[in-house]
């Protein structure tokens, strides 16, 4: 009897009657794309009174220096230029740099002062693998 089940089994098999009654994937999501944005920004130029505000001051400014350098790599950065020339001479030149967009889900990775002078700001976002809605 068994030997009879087992080749109906195999038969069945065989022929494809058999469909499995449940079938296991795995979905591989690809890791998130980190992107890091590091701003500086000296002490000493800071506008203030006293030597504490000037180092909060700093500290702000490298943070914002670093989520500018963020928002440059997610948004892009829109460059503009003129020049003037008179004969073969250059009369002015100008460049200017803009970036502008939201950067959500940043975090500090770390403050550290730089010297006697500076602050540098470390900061991260996880971005959407491409493809992915942001």
């Amino acid at each position: 009897m068994k030997r009879a089940l087992l080749v109906l089994f195999v038969g069945l098999a065989a022929a494809g009657g058999l469909a499995p009654i449940a079938v296991a994937r795995e979905t591989v999501l690809p890791a998130p794309r980190v992107i890091t944005g590091v701003g500086y920004a000296p002490i000493s130029s800071q506008p203030a009174t006293t030597d504490e505000e000037r180092r909060l001051l700093a500290i702000r400014a490298s943070q914002l220096a670093a989520m500018r350098n963020l928002a440059e790599q997610i948004h892009g950065l829109r460059v503009e230029s003129s020049s003037r020339a008179a004969g073969s001479t250059i009369q002015s030149d100008r460049i200017s740099a803009t970036v502008s967009g939201v950067v959500s889900g940043a975090r500090i990775v770390k403050i550290t002062p730089k010297g006697d002078d500076a602050y540098e700001t470390v900061v991260e976002v996880e971005r959407a693998a491409e493809g992915a809605k942001q």
